[in-house]
């Protein structure tokens, strides 16, 4: 047995076992992820409940950490975040984003689709072509 065969026979058993050890450590990682984004919501919406006064800025972007995304005001995730399932509901609301508006002064419905795609035709037309072509 050469010192090739000796590189290949050590990959072979070394690769699956390396892989392994990288798989299971990005699931723990996305699990402590989870438990992190708890906490701070937890600790965030408290504040907000327990300090009506609380500075608009910091509002802001505690409802922006939330949500993950910089460009949401704090009224549209305040909002989201009261509808049912409300993770998923933030999590779409982020992607479709560029094909909704938040009307504040709505009462009961605060989310619409925009002028452009009010009738189901173009978004028809967006299946279609993002599910064939990407």
């Amino acid at each position: 047995m050469n010192f090739d065969d000796l590189i290949k026979l050590v990959t072979l058993f070394g690769g699956p076992v390396a892989t392994w050890k990288v798989m299971e450590e990005l699931l723990r990682g996305r699990r402590s992820h989870l438990r992190e984004e708890y906490k701070f919501a937890r600790d965030f919406l408290k504040e907000v409940d327990d300090n009506p006064k609380m500075h608009p800025f910091l509002k802001q972007k505690g409802y922006q950490a939330i949500a993950g995304d910089t460009s949401l005001s704090a009224g549209e995730i305040e909002y989201i975040l009261s509808l049912h399932d409300s993770a998923r509901a933030l999590k779409d609301y982020v992607l479709g984003k560029p094909y909704l508006e938040h009307l504040t002064t709505a009462t009961s419905r605060q989310i619409v689709f925009k002028q452009r795609y009010e009738s189901p035709w173009p978004r028809r037309v967006r299946k279609v072509f993002f599910s064939c072509c990407i």
